[in-house]
This record gives C-alpha cells, structure tokens and sequence, in this order.
C-alpha cells in the first residue's frame, strides 16, 4: 500500500514593459525542461510575465534559469534568485514562492535502514577480505561523492531511458581532514517494486547498473573510515519509458472477452453493468492528472483521446495552442509531448475512470497528463495541468494527489478557470497522516479536495464492507461521497492497470482513495453523457444524493453515502426528461 495521497503513502532583474521590444538573447541552457523533484529545487513563480519579459531577464541575469509552466497562461518560474529579487523586479505580476509535494510511498534511505543490508552483504560474502565494520558516532564524519559518469544527468532530478545503464563513481569521497585515512565504499541500489532485481549491495568505487523497469531508482552510497565512522550521500535517477502512441492491435469486444468482470469487484458495488445500460459516458473527455498514462495497455489504448488538430512527431504546434506534438497528451513534469507513466498510479487511475474493460464510463476518452514525477510534484505543474485540460475540452478532470497545508495561490486560480468553463473536478480525500491515521479535512485540510468551489467533488474512500476504509481522510463539510477504494488487506484491493513492468503484468490491486477518486470520475461521466446541460454543481448533486445511505458514513462524508453508479445515471435521467417536459 503506498502513502501517498490517494494511495495509502501521502512554483528579478528589470522587467522591460514597453512592446515591440526584441528579446535579448538568454542563453539555452537557463532554460530548464524538468519541473521540480525536490523541495530544494523549487523556484519562484512569476504569473502575468510573458516570455519575452523573461528571456530579458534572462539575459541580464546569467545566474538564473527559468522555466515555461505555462506559456499559454503566462505562468513561469524562476531559479537560483531570491524571492524578495523577484517581486522586486516584476511588481506589476503576482509572484509566489513554489512548493514540492513528495510521494511519501518509499521510505527515506538512511544510515539506520542500510545497517541490516550491508551487514547481510557481509554474512553471504565471508572472503571479502575487507568488510564494513560496525558504524561508529562521530561529529566530524567523512564526506561521500556520488558522481554521474554515464548517462550525463545531474542526480537531484536525473532521468534516463529504459534499456540503458547508470555508471556511477565515488572517488570525489573524502575523509575529514582531521582523520585522514583510506575509505571504504559501499553502493546500495533499491529498485521499484516492480523491478525482478532485488536491493543490491556492490563494494567498491564503482557503481554500474542496468535497471530493468521504469519509476525510481534509490542511490545509497556509504563510505566508513579507519575509524569505523560512517557518512551516507544518497540520491535517485529516474527511469522513464516513452514509446510512441501505437494504437489498438485487438478490436475491444475480443479483448474485453478474455476478463471476468467479477474479477474487478468495484463494478457489482456500484451496479455498473446496469448503468452501462443507460450511459457508458459516450464520448466524455476525462483528463487523468497524474504520474501519466500506459497509453499502450490493451485496456486502455481503445479510450485514448486524439487530438485531431496536431499531427505526431513532426515538431509543429499545428493546432497553436502552446504545444508541440500533444498528439495525446502532455507531461508536465518533463515539458513534452509523451506523458507516459513512470510510476503504475496514473494508470490504475486512468483505468478505473475509463478502461473499456473495468471503467466505469468505458467509452469515454482519456486525456492523459503528467503533473507527477515518480518523486513527486509541485502546485505549479499540477496548475498548469489544469489550465491544459480544460483547454483541450475535458468535461471531467481527475485528480488523486494533493496536499499543502494552505491552497497554493495558482491552485486556486487553476480551480476557478474549471469552475468557469464549466468542468467537474474530482479530487481524493487523502489517506492519512504520516503515521496512517486517517484526518479530518474540516480541521485539518489538503488541497484541491478540501477546496470550497462548486465544481469539485472529494471522495472519501470505502471498503468492501462499506464502512469508511480506515486509512481514509474525512469531513462532512470537504468531503462528499465515499467510493470503492479498498480496504487494508490484500484481498481487499481494487484491480485495475498498470505501466510497463518486466513481468507483462497487466492489473494490479491498490487501495486508496486514489482508486474511488476515479471511479466517481468515470460516474460523473455517465452522468454527464446522459446530460450535456447539467452544470458541475447539479453533477455533484445527483452523486450526492443517489448514493447508498450507510448509517456509519453520516458523521464522515457530506452525503451520508457511497455512490452507486445505476441510481446516479437513472437520476440524472429523470432530471433530464423532467427538464425536457417543462
């Protein structure tokens, strides 16, 4: 079970303002294409500037380096320059400091955690003949180095193809200079889950390693000196996977065939194939916010969406709408066009929502965006993502994510730019604290699903008993419904896609109000389609109101209810013929 939101785990110088003027020449590379993986990486969010203002600064500035969030929105970020530096330099836009959010689903690497590893590389390698003692407390420590010899990537945020390998060093490691001596080396790698290696322990100064799949790659390297004194440098490299779109290989019918639908048991919950009777959300664009996309998996690649005004891969903004080849989709966290997913979340989402096999609205169409990192994200790219989404028509957004202990000023724009168009936003209630214990957004909020505007629908999660699950966030005021999203053992999990793996798994079970995040998404779809005229707030309505009443769910959920997906599309309906009749 991950901790993370909605998976048990967890955005200067002289600012020219006459027009007409040429940009001066800032140079390529203070242009930066990665969104922020880090808190200490975070810049400062200049909103209103338009980039040729930025390139002059740029250009008087060769400090500082930028990033486009949003060019179309006007939306950049500046690093390396203090806040006050900014605000001073570009008075007449509003400025904020940018924030990170990390993806607590893997624990932190430290000194403590490794003891058990290497002293188990010791036990199983007797005749090496110089082992890693005991570590011993000292202040004045040796000072370890991890260098990236091959491919060139700077650790904080390095990101390589799948099928290469990483060779890194450590002869930069020094002892303290009040304790001389020789160092002794040893790498740790910690692999993804879904990787086949196990941790590996290498002694020595070089680290040389072939990852076998995609997401996050956990570097340790510790070094020990005569005195038995240990020092940990740590780090990760990304592995990302990014084919182009193929297309169906198998018609849809043939594929869905192959499966049990009993096997994905959130659809008898919720009454689906009942639903499906009435709305199956025919042609309702759902945009996936989110780690990305498998836009390849047979489950998915039927509801890709399209994007008729762009063509593939030839390096033209046909459609002039900021982005180069967004034939379908795009990643925010790495400022292209493949927003394929590193990590496996966005895909069990994006299925959920609008699989033609276990989505609830399963002719719907996926917008897939990656705002997420396999560390993480920051509010700007995820704002950015929402600005994108709209624009390129999604009527319903999902967004299991979230956090901040206060709503970050471009959030709530991004929000309010949904609400105005008119697009439902349905966000995860979150799974807890940092100790798993399941919070009150009322008091304690995060954010977006804890955000008052009239388009957004938060969801709590439920188990297969139907009772809150109890990991997860709740509020009668914040949170409205409660869905499918499993419980805390493993045959209580929802089954639904993932990304690529060595394996060639196809489903994996999660909990996590991530998972009854998009399920609600997918109803709000079929809702929809049954129901062009209805505003987001009358969506949000018939949810509420058409759920199944669980006495136990009256004191955590605005409802009182947990969705249920055939009396949602029979009420959605009845307001539509009952409108028609007026």
């Amino acid at each position: 079970m991950k901790n993370r939101i909605g998976m048990k785990r967890n955005l200067v110088g002289l600012t020219i303002l006459l027009s007409g003027l040429t940009a001066a020449c800032s140079s390529s590379n203070q242009w930066k294409m990665t969104a922020p993986t880090s808190a200490k990486e975070t810049g400062v969010i200049v909103y209103g500037a338009k980039k040729l203002e930025i390139e002059n600064y740029l250009s008087q500035h060769p400090e500082a380096q930028a990033r486009e969030v949003s060019g179309q929105h006007n939306i950049y970020e500046i690093y390396s320059v203090s806040h006050k530096e900014i605000q001073r330099n570009f008075q007449q836009y509003e400025v904020y400091k940018n924030e990170f959010y990390p993806l607590k689903h893997r624990e932190e690497l430290t000194l403590q955690k490794l003891k058990t590893q290497i002293q188990l590389f010791n036990s199983n390698n007797a005749n090496n003949s110089n082992p890693f003692a005991s570590c011993v407390k000292a202040e004045e420590t040796p000072s370890p180095s991890i260098t990236i010899e091959f491919p060139k990537l700077e650790l904080a945020d390095g990101t390589m193809d799948l099928g290469g390998f990483f060779s890194l060093s450590a002869t930069s490691s020094q002892a303290h200079p009040n304790y001389p001596s020789e160092l002794k080396k040893t790498w740790i790698v910690i692999p993804p889950s879904e990787s086949k290696s196990q941790a590996s322990t290498v002694v020595g100064e070089q680290l040389n390693y072939k990852p076998d799949t995609v997401g996050s790659y956990q570097i340790g390297l510790v070094v020990q000196d005569t005195r038995s004194v240990c020092a940990l440098s740590r780090g990760t490299i990304i592995v990302t996977h990014n084919p182009g779109y193929q297309g169906p290989t198998v018609s849809l019918d043939d594929f869905r065939a192959k499966h049990n639908l009993a096997a994905f048991r959130h659809l008898g919950e919720l009454q689906a194939e009942e639903s499906w009777n009435y709305s199956e959300g025919q042609g309702v664009l759902i945009a996936i916010i989110d780690t990305g996309v498998n836009y390849n998996h047979p489950a998915l690649v039927h509801n890709i969406h399209l994007n008729g005004g762009e063509i593939a891969n030839n390096g033209i903004d046909d459609d002039n709408n900021g982005y180069v080849d967004d034939s379908i989709g795009y990643d925010f966290a790495n400022f292209d066009e493949d927003p394929y997913d590193d990590e496996g979340h966005g895909s069990h989402v994006a299925g959920l929502a609008a699989s033609g096999v276990m989505g609830m609205a399963r002719q719907a169409r996926i917008l897939p965006i990656k705002a997420l990192s396999p560390l993480g994200g920051d509010p700007a790219s995820i704002a950015a993502a929402v600005l994108y989404a709209v624009d390129r028509g999604a009527k319903v957004i999902n967004m299991s994510l979230g956090g901040g202990s206060s709503p970050h000023p471009l959030m709530i724009k991004a929000m309010a730019y949904a609400e105005a168009q008119n697009v439902t936003v349905v966000a995860a209630a979150g799974n807890g604290d940092a100790n798993g214990h399941p919070v009150n957004i009322d008091e304690s909020p995060i954010y977006p699903a804890a955000l008052t505007n009239s388009n957004i629908i938060s969801v709590a999660a439920k188990d297969s008993v139907g009772v809150l699950a109890p990991y997860s966030n709740f509020g009668v005021v914040s949170v409205d419904v409660a869905a499918p999203g499993g419980g805390i053992t493993q045959g209580d999990q929802i089954f639904s896609c993932t990304t690529y793996n060595p394996d060639g798994h196809l489903y994996v079970g999660l909990q996590g109000t991530s998972m009854a995040a998009p399920i609600v998404a997918g109803i709000a779809a079929q809702v929809y389609a049954i129901y062009p005229g209805l505003a987001p707030s009358q969506i949000r309505s018939i949810l509420m109101s058409s759920g199944t009443s669980v006495e136990s769910l009256k004191t955590l959920v605005g409802s009182g209810k947990y969705i249920n997906a055939y009396q949602a599309v029979l009420r959605s309906a009845q307001l539509r013929m009952l409108t028609q009749n007026l």
